[in-house]
């Protein structure tokens, strides 16, 4: 077998150890559809998770393309894409984007347009800084926060009472 097979002919290999089956499978160009006949759960995830493909069966091998709301197709060579059911609607249509902007030439809208002043310039400079603040950043700062306050309440039950003599 050097090619895929668009045909009447069904080459049957024989196995012993799966992953001798998925050394074989990974080693060739991404199928169209891996059908797998097996009643080990263990091997159907084993098999599923280490492949790619374009569809994935077990213990079937035609039924999917009967299901509508399923979508077919493939991977790689195999082809790209999908058709049948809203997957098959989206890969055949062309959404256009729409953005609407507001006309209003009020403030402080109006700062992204000309003429750029030095108001505006640092303006739009402080807004830029304070925009690439991330989320992550935002965490490693509350995680600082929570640990100081966690460590101020435990400072204060260990601290020794002191007393006069």
């Amino acid at each position: 077998m050097q090619e895929e097979i668009f045909g009447p002919i069904l080459p049957i290999m024989y196995y012993t150890d799966i992953t001798e089956v998925i050394k074989e499978i990974v080693s060739r160009p991404k199928p169209l559809a891996i059908y797998h006949f097996s009643e080990s759960s263990k091997n159907i995830k084993l098999v599923n998770s280490s492949t790619s493909s374009g569809s994935y069966v077990v213990n079937d091998a035609v039924m999917q393309m009967t299901n509508l709301w399923l979508p077919f197709g493939g991977v790689g060579a195999s082809g790209y894409g999908r058709y049948h059911g809203k997957d098959g609607f989206i890969g055949f249509s062309n959404p256009k984007s729409v953005a609407e902007v507001s006309s209003l030439d009020t403030f402080p809208l109006n700062l992204k347009y000309p003429p750029f002043t030095d108001s505006k310039k640092s303006l739009m400079t402080k807004l830029l800084k304070v925009g690439f603040i991330t989320y992550r950043q935002i965490g490693k700062v509350l995680l600082i926060i929570t640990i100081l306050i966690v460590m101020a309440i435990l400072a204060g039950i260990y601290i020794p009472q002191w007393t006069s003599w």
